[in-house]
């Protein structure tokens, strides 16, 4: 079953926060593992998987999501990563269980936080002068 947090209204410490869950496996007492599926190589993956990864930090948000949202009525106690190619190193398909801890919610959180009030201020208007590239559409417009 998928489940699509966009028609409803998510708000982390005031963030708003959308989206959509591949996979929900579902056991007897409400409780959840959600798996997100992904078509990339496993083998040149593997620092996604571990803390502060995309793909961990991505586990992480599904959490929150889970956590905050007052339609989803389930307890989401691990994420997956499951590849749906197979690892040549392995030579099988990889699933990467993730349980997400309370630091690691805490941390997303600040950055949410932060990343937000930064659009809210327009400051992706303000770019740092050192970070632009001079040659590309955006730069001619700064």
């Amino acid at each position: 079953m998928e489940f699509d947090f966009a028609p409803h209204h998510v708000r982390v410490e005031g963030v708003p926060i959308t989206g959509k869950l591949d996979k929900i496996e579902f056991q007897g007492d409400k409780s959840a593992t959600v798996t997100d599926y992904k078509t990339s190589n496993p083998d040149s993956h593997a620092s996604e998987l571990r803390p502060g990864g995309d793909y961990h930090r991505q586990i992480v948000f599904y959490q929150l999501l889970c956590d905050h949202s007052t339609q989803f009525p389930y307890k989401m106690t691990a994420g997956e990563i499951d590849f749906i190619q197979k690892s040549k190193k392995e030579e099988d398909f990889l699933r990467e269980r993730i349980h997400v801890t309370d630091a690691d919610k805490a941390a997303l959180i600040e950055t949410l936080k932060d990343t937000y009030a930064d659009i809210l201020d327009l400051k992706f208007l303000e770019p740092d002068e050192f970070a632009l590239c001079g040659n590309c559409d955006y730069c001619q417009m700064a």
